[in-house]
């Protein structure tokens, strides 16, 4: 498989937007998945590298606003990590989960802040999930296909071998695209009324040294 794309042009299943109003193209039936484009704060990408592959992984389910307000959670979950950048991780772990409950709706959520040094999800899938929002601090993000680059038949029945289920389930190689690093991606899971789900996958790192440092909110229930 050809190495992922840039983000290119939007096509009618995503939406890219440089601000957070545009999660808000989500609310769109067709539309599976969204990316607020951003950039980390100057100097952050740097202290954050450092300290992902000492960070806690930690995660808790709960209902939002429980979570939100918990400070002491989020203190741990940035235990470690040197100011000013901890305080502003602190802040936007918390941003995105407002965001996050505003497009999902109130109710239980399972949040997780994870260092992640080996392959997750190879293959491309969909979530079974109603939303997720996903946003890489640390390492490559996560890659998704647009709805005409599926074969959703393939992807229903995976081959056991993921470099072969991938083959299968990808119409078009060039058409992969990744998020970048401070990115966010919201994203429609297969449960969804509206949607059969986004179809991503976490890029492949086994063996590579890279740690990826990764905030993920999924809806539950």
């Amino acid at each position: 498989m050809n190495q992922p794309s840039g983000l290119g042009a939007p096509s009618g299943s995503w939406r890219v937007g440089v601000t957070a109003a545009g999660l808000a193209a989500i609310r769109e039936p067709h539309v599976d998945l969204v990316c607020w484009r951003r950039a980390l704060p100057p100097g952050a990408a740097r202290q954050l590298a450092a300290w992902a592959p000492s960070a806690p992984t930690l995660d808790r389910t709960g209902e939002a606003l429980e979570l939100w307000g918990d400070e002491g959670w989020y203190r741990s979950l940035t235990s470690g990590l040197e100011e000013p950048v901890r305080a502003w991780l602190e802040r936007d772990l918390r941003r995105l989960l407002r965001r996050f409950t505003e497009h999902a709706g109130p109710g239980m959520v399972r949040a997780q802040l994870a260092a992640i040094r080996g392959d997750q999800c190879r293959k491309f899938h969909c979530d079974y999930v109603r939303y997720r929002l996903l946003s890489t601090y640390v390492g490559p993000g996560t890659e998704w296909l647009p709805e005409e680059a599926v074969r959703r038949e393939a992807l229903e029945h995976p081959t056991a071998c993921p470099t072969q289920a991938n083959a299968r389930a990808v119409r078009d190689a060039s058409w992969v695209r990744r998020a970048a690093a401070g990115d966010v991606l919201l994203m429609k899971g297969a449960l969804h009324p509206d949607s059969r789900g986004a179809v991503h996958r976490s890029p492949p790192i086994e063996n590579t040294g890279v740690v990826r440092l990764v905030w993920t909110l999924s809806t539950v229930g």
